[in-house]
């Protein structure tokens, strides 16, 4: 197989580092409400508001030597952080089901790729 990339075909993005990872749980920490916050009478203003704080986030992670990602993946990125982290805490909870300890490994093969302590899970 060659590397030469095929017309009509979307290139790949590289998977995101460790580092790319804490720089947006760190960004999120410092500007949650801004980012998912429902303050303001117009959802037009909101979103926009939001989406410029997201586009902000992408040029953090750049500027940290991250890869070059659109907001809205970064936002998707967060959601899915969000979901991994409240089954690693559901999992946690879990007593003497086998299912949920089948699980528990599966998640923990996982698991090991994120670093699950900087979310917090509401």
């Amino acid at each position: 197989m060659s590397a030469v990339p095929v017309p009509g075909k979307k290139a790949r993005v590289t998977n995101y580092s460790q580092q790319e990872i804490l720089v947006l749980c760190d960004y999120v920490r410092g500007h949650r409400e801004l980012l998912f916050g429902k303050a303001g009478h117009c959802s037009q203003k909101v979103e926009q508001r939001k989406q410029r704080h997201w586009e902000e986030a992408a040029r953090t992670i750049r500027a940290a030597g991250g890869a070059d990602r659109p907001w809205k993946r970064l936002r998707k990125k967060w959601v899915d952080l969000k979901v991994l982290a409240n089954k690693y805490n559901n999992n946690k909870k879990a007593t003497g089901n086998i299912l949920s300890k089948i699980c528990s490994k599966k998640f923990a093969q996982r698991s090991n790729r994120y670093p699950l302590t900087c979310i917090q899970v509401e």
